[in-house]
């Protein structure tokens, strides 16, 4: 709605939207035209305290045109008086959050049963008469694997085959986990090679380290019994291709070292073709929304395909470091004298 207003008139209004990691928001004006753009400095406030608004929160301010920007200088509360200021940014935030209006598309529930392997289970809605929610892991923000009994909030959706199911699922139970180091539990078997005197040395496998452990969980948020630690030699994982939609674009990677497939789109492929059942070489990449992905994809050679559950780099390895060398002998030049 275009309203006419002359540039340092004195405009009253509400704050729409306040970002307070980038110091800057919006005013709705009573006259219903333009939102104003507001900056931080522009807040007017007598102590030193971290300067943010609230949503709703009435103010005065002074109008300002800048080039194509319609600006809110020397902003104030109500009828002039000073704004108040905050103790940090984080107080702040807090505020902030706790002034949003209700997003009308989330909904709060709590998670009635969740299977694991099958990667998929259902919400009590809060609301009294609502019929439980389907949701699929892979909704799940941050990679948290629910559990019974978590509290939820989530968007409603529909899938590929049009069914209602829950999205954004969002875990207030659980935070993702921030330890790069889990400590082991009592039920994970971690095997280690023999080491052996370089004279009678054998060529070894290298050692693929996995958690059974179902109730354990890494530092990515997955449970361990599905994930990779790490090779002893620090190959990237290999799989084999499922299989792979050419016209879509994409396709899913079994693990050798198992866990759930992994989701792969051309872009990603070194070269862009592969086919279902290419043995190939991958690194796992987490997506914002939690779901991981398989990154800088290659195809190993059916010539060179390493042992199950080894990667082309850890043979290589192997034939390195257990090939047989030329003996060694010392000796020293001596000058003839003629």
């Amino acid at each position: 709605m275009e309203v006419a207003r002359v540039s340092g008139s004195k405009l009253t209004g509400a704050c729409k939207f306040w970002n307070a990691i980038k110091g800057i928001g919006f005013i709705s004006v009573d006259d219903g035209g333009k939102d104003l753009f507001v900056a931080q400095q522009d807040l007017v406030t007598t102590d030193t305290g971290f300067r943010a608004l609230t949503a709703g929160q009435r103010v005065e301010c002074v109008y300002t045109v800048e080039g194509a920007k319609s600006l809110g200088k020397n902003v104030t509360g109500a009828n002039g008086a000073p704004l108040v200021s905050f103790k940090d940014k984080f107080t702040a935030k807090r505020a902030i959050e706790a002034a949003k209006p209700p997003d009308p598309r989330k909904n709060n529930g709590v998670v009635k049963w969740f299977d694991l392997e099958k990667k998929f289970g259902f919400i009590v809605p809060d609301e009294a008469g609502n019929e439980d929610v389907f949701f699929h892991l892979t909704e799940c923000k941050q990679g948290i694997v629910p559990k019974t009994g978590d509290i939820v909030d989530y968007q409603m959706g529909v899938d590929a085959k049009g069914k209602t199911v829950g999205v954004q699922i969002k875990n207030k139970s659980q935070k993702r986990p921030t330890n790069p180091t889990p400590t082991p539990s009592p039920s994970m078997h971690i095997h280690a090679p023999v080491m052996q005197h370089p004279q009678h040395a054998q060529p070894q496998q290298p050692v693929m380290m996995r958690a059974v452990d179902q109730n354990y969980y890494g530092a990515d948020g997955r449970p361990l019994h599905t994930a990779v630690i790490q090779s002893a030699y620090g190959g990237r994982p290999t799989g084999t291709v499922k299989f792979f939609n050419d016209d879509k674009n994409f396709g899913f990677i079994i693990p050798d070292a198992g866990g759930p497939e992994i989701h792969v789109h051309r872009t990603n492929v070194m070269g862009g073709k592969m086919a279902k059942g290419d043995l190939v070489e991958y690194q796992e990449e987490r997506k914002p929304n939690g779901k991981v992905v398989a990154v800088s994809v290659t195809i190993i050679p059916a010539g060179k395909r390493p042992q199950p559950g080894h990667s082309a780099q850890q043979q290589q390895f192997q034939q390195q470091q257990f090939q047989p060398k030329r003996p060694r002998v010392a000796y020293e030049v001596v000058s003839a004298q003629y």
